[in-house]
C-alpha cells in the first residue's frame, strides 16, 4: 500500500457516497403530518411569494404541502422535480415515473426528464423498459454516454449483446472523431474498458486507461476508473495510487469535495457521472449477493467495497476452529478494510474510521499468526516420523544450538572405544590415611 505521508498537506475530501441496490416498492419512509398541521402547513406555502417549499431540501419538505400546492400550479416545474425526489426516495418509484411524465408533457424539449425516468425504470429493475427507454435516448441524441452505460449494465450478463454494443460504441466513436468531441470519445473509450472487464479482460481494460492518460493527465475521472478496476482485481497498492492521482488532479472546485446532503441514490439519477457511477452501480447490480457498497471514494473503499461491516476485535480462540479457507477470505477482507482505512486517512476520513486502523492491522496480524500456526502443526504431525524435516519445521535456533547433540547421542561409543574401556579400563586409585 502507497504510503499516505506525502498527501497530509492537501486533505481532499471525497464525498462521493454511493449506496445503490435495486429495491421494490416499500412503505413510506417519511413522517405523516396531523391534518391541521397538514393544512396550516400548506397555508404558508401558498402565501409565500417565492413558494418557499420549492427550495428546501426534500427531507425537509412534507409531500402532503407539495401535493396540494400542485393541485393549484399542476404546471410547476420545480414542485414536480421536488415531488419526484420525494417519491423516489420514498421507495414509490411508479408514482415518481408517473409524475415524471407529466414533466415531459410539460417540457418534451427537455432532455433530462426521459433520461432520469429511464434511469429510475433501472434503478427499479424493470431492465426491459429500461432499455426501450434508453433507445429512445440514443433515437434523438445518438452521443449520450450515459444512457450506453446503462445499456452495458443491463446486458452485463449476455456476451452477445455486449459485443454488438461495442459494436455501435466504436461507431459512435469514429462519428465522435469526425466532429471532433474529444470529451464524448474519453467518456465512450472509458465505456469500451468497462465492457473488456466485464468480459473478463482486465489487462486490456487497464491499457485503454493508460492511453487515456496519455491522452489527458489531467482528468481525474480516468484515474478513478482505473483504479476501481484495480479494486476488483484485489490489487489494492495500484489502487491506491490512482486515488492518489485523484486527490492530485481533481479539481479544488469541484462538487464531489464539498458535502453532499442530497441522497446519493437520487444524484445518480439527477445527474449521471459516466466513469463513476455507472461502473459502480454495474458492479452493485452484478454483485448484489455480496451487498456491494463504495462509500466515499477515498477508500471508505473506494468498499466500504463487497459490504465490509464494522471492524470488531477478533478473538484467537474462535480463529483456530476455522478451516484454512474461511481464514483466507477473513484475511482478504481484512486487507480489503485496512486499504479502505489508509485511503481514507490520506483524503480526511472521519476519525472514527481512522481509529479502527490499529484494530483491523492487529486483526490481520492474528490472522496470519493462526494461519501459520496451524500449517505448521499440520506439517509436523505429516514428518513426525521421518527422517529429514523441512527447513521452515526446524525449531528456529542458532545452527551451534541446533547440531549440539542430544544427551543420548552423546553416551553413544563406537566399537573401538568399548574394546578400550573393556580390556584397558582406568585404574581407580585411593590414598589411604
Amino acid at each position: 500500500m502507497a504510503s499516505p505521508a506525502n498527501f497530509q498537506l492537501s486533505r481532499p475530501k471525497f464525498n462521493l457516497l454511493t449506496y445503490l441496490e435495486r429495491k421494490s416498492p416499500q412503505n413510506l419512509s417519511f413522517p405523516l403530518l396531523f391534518r391541521d398541521q397538514a393544512n396550516l402547513t400548506a397555508a404558508a406555502a401558498l402565501f409565500s411569494a417565492s413558494f418557499y417549499f420549492v427550495y428546501k431540501p426534500a427531507a425537509t419538505t412534507p409531500v402532503a404541502v407539495v401535493e396540494e400546492t400542485l393541485e393549484i400550479l399542476s404546471n410547476d416545474v420545480k414542485a414536480l422535480s421536488l415531488l419526484t425526489e420525494i417519491k423516489f426516495k420514498s421507495d414509490r418509484h411508479e408514482q415518481a415515473i408517473e409524475v415524471l411524465d407529466r414533466l415531459i408533457e410539460i417540457e418534451p424539449d427537455e432532455r433530462k426528464w426521459p433520461a432520469m425516468k429511464a434511469r429510475i425504470l433501472s434503478y427499479h429493475g424493470k431492465s426491459e423498459l429500461a432499455i426501450e427507454a434508453f433507445e429512445r435516448i440514443l433515437e434523438k441524441d445518438p452521443i449520450r454516454v450515459d444512457a450506453y452505460h446503462y445499456l452495458v449494465m443491463e446486458y452485463y450478463n449476455s456476451k452477445p449483446k455486449l459485443t454488438e454494443l461495442e459494436k455501435r460504441i466504436n461507431k459512435v466513436i469514429r462519428r465522435c472523431k469526425k466532429e471532433k468531441k474529444a470529451k464524448e470519445i474519453c467518456g465512450f473509450r472509458m465505456l469500451i474498458a468497462q465492457i473488456k472487464f466485464i468480459q473478463g479482460n482486465s489487462l486490456e481494460a487497464i491499457r485503454i486507461c493508460e492511453e487515456l492518460v496519455k491522452d489527458d493527465p489531467e482528468d481525474f475521472t480516468i484515474y478513478l476508473f482505473q483504479g476501481i478496476v484495480y479494486i476488483l482485481m484485489n490489487k489494492e497498492e495500484e489502487a491506491a495510487k490512482q486515488f492518489e492521482q485523484v486527490a492530485r488532479v481533481m479539481p479544488m472546485n469541484h462538487p464531489s469535495r464539498e458535502t453532499a446532503t442530497t441522497s446519493k441514490q437520487w444524484r445518480v439519477i439527477v445527474a449521471y457521472d459516466n466513469a463513476f457511477d455507472a461502473f459502480l452501480v454495474y458492479q452493485v447490480w452484478k454483485m448484489k449477493k455480496r451487498r456491494f457498497y463504495i462509500l466515499q471514494h477515498s477508500y471508505d473503499f473506494c468498499k466500504k467495497i463487497g459490504g465490509l461491516n464494522s471492524s470488531s476485535r477478533i478473538k484467537v480462540h474462535e480463529l483456530r476452529e476455522k478451516s484454512k479457507s474461511d481464514l483466507q477470505n477473513q484475511l482478504k477482507e481484512l486487507k480489503a478494510e485496512l486499504a479502505l482505512l489508509r485511503v481514507a486517512k490520506v483524503t480526511g476520513g472521519a476519525p472514527n474510521k481512522l481509529s479502527k486502523i490499529k484494530v483491523v492491522r492487529k486483526s490481520i496480524a492474528q490472522v496470519l499468526t493462526v494461519s501459520s500456526q496451524k500449517q505448521k502443526s499440520a506439517l509436523r504431525e505429516a514428518y513426525k516420523n521421518k527422517k529429514f524435516l523441512p527447513l521452515d519445521l526446524r525449531p528456529k535456533k542458532t545452527r551451534a544450538i541446533r547440531r549440539r547433540l542430544t544427551k543420548h547421542q552423546a553416551s553413544l561409543k563406537t566399537e573401538r572405544e568399548k574394546k578400550k574401556e573393556m580390556y584397558f579400563p582406568i585404574r581407580k586409585y585411593a590414598i589411604k590415611v
